[in-house]
């Protein structure tokens, strides 16, 4: 019996060593995965505080953007009002310029007639003043006797 007795003990001894090993296979394995897991959690949370960041960040320059879309917005009213009342005061301007050529077309027109008028009755004056010439030129001596006349008038 001893023997078996001692195998007994051998075999109690393996199992022993054989669960214990197991035991700190187990205990290893999961130090280890508590490790690894802290890690991960670690750059989960660097990753999580950056991605945060990041967040911030553009939700700030997101607000920054809409600030100066509703600028450029207002500035866009302000242009078109601008505009507007401009083109209202040169439609005006317009409107007395038009006016004013109008008038100056009227005047124009007058004064091309008055033109007419004179230079038709300057030509009717130069045709009466060619006749009267003519007139005279027939009664007038010729102009050797008409000298002998002005010579007998002014004597010297």
């Amino acid at each position: 019996m001893e023997l078996s007795q001692l195998l007994n003990e051998i075999r109690a001894n393996y199992e022993k060593i054989l669960t214990r090993n197991q035991i700190e296979t187990v205990l290893s394995t999961r130090i280890q995965l508590e490790e690894d897991i802290s890690k991960k959690m670690d750059k989960d949370e660097e990753a999580l505080k950056a991605a945060q960041a990041e967040l911030k960040e553009a939700r700030r320059q997101w607000h920054h953007l809409q600030v100066e879309i509703e600028s450029l917005h207002a500035v866009e009213r302000g242009l078109e009002n601008s505009l507007h009342a401009s083109e209202q005061h040169y439609q005006m301007q317009l409107q007395d310029l038009e006016a004013v050529i109008e008038g100056l077309e009227k005047e124009l027109q007058e004064v091309r007639r008055g033109i007419e008028k004179q230079l038709q009755e300057h030509e009717m004056l130069l045709n009466t003043k060619m006749r009267l010439e003519q007139e005279i030129a027939t009664y007038r001596p010729p102009p050797r006797k008409r000298r002998n006349q002005i010579l007998w008038l002014y004597p010297r």
